[in-house]
């Protein structure tokens, strides 16, 4: 003979059954939300002591929900993270939430970097073009200063030039844009 109590089985069979139904119920909620005015306990204690009769839900002892009860070692965790995902642990939905925005400044800021890198990028581009620019703005003066004073070389001279020469009688010069010191008039 074992000792044990021959209802022993039925007991605990029926508090499985229990649980079962409960957390069928559960279940529903988080598929389908928790109606109003419904329960959904917060904790593993409040539910095992959750009784509804129009649902046919009956208090269970705390040691059939406890990790000490082997034989609902399964059913528990799940029954522990029905609890968790329609109660919202605090702590770790703010770790979710936190990882989340984590996440959005880690995009934020590489989209912020590549952005900038862009930018240095166009605008080392434009520096090299203006250079470029004013070097051949520079060469394009000191030709036209070269041949100005060419021009008049010739003119002092008694040389006359071709087509008259005296197209720089007076400044701004409309043709070419020169002022009477041999620069480009802005």
């Amino acid at each position: 003979m074992t000792g044990r109590h021959p209802r022993g089985n039925a007991n605990r069979d029926r508090g499985r059954r229990n649980l079962l139904r409960k957390a069928a119920l559960l279940r529903l909620y988080r598929m389908h939300g928790v109606p109003d005015g419904a329960f959904v306990p917060p904790s593993l204690r409040q539910f095992a002591q959750w009784k509804d009769s129009a649902m046919r839900l009956s208090s269970n002892s705390f040691s059939t929900v406890s990790r000490s009860a082997t034989y609902n070692t399964r059913l528990i965790g799940k029954i522990e993270q029905l609890i968790r995902d329609l109660n919202g642990s605090p702590d770790q939905s703010r770790v979710e939430r936190l990882e989340e925005e984590n996440a959005q400044l880690r995009t934020m800021t590489a989209h912020l970097a590549s952005g900038w890198h862009q930018a240095r990028e166009d605008a080392a581009e434009a520096r090299k073009g203006l250079v470029s620019e004013k070097k051949r703005s520079n060469d394009l003066l000191t030709e036209i200063s070269h041949l100005r004073a060419q021009l008049l070389a010739y003119e002092r001279r008694g040389l006359r030039v071709v087509g008259g020469g005296r197209e720089h009688d007076s400044f701004p010069c409309e043709p070419c844009g020169l002022d009477k010191d041999g620069q480009l008039d802005p």
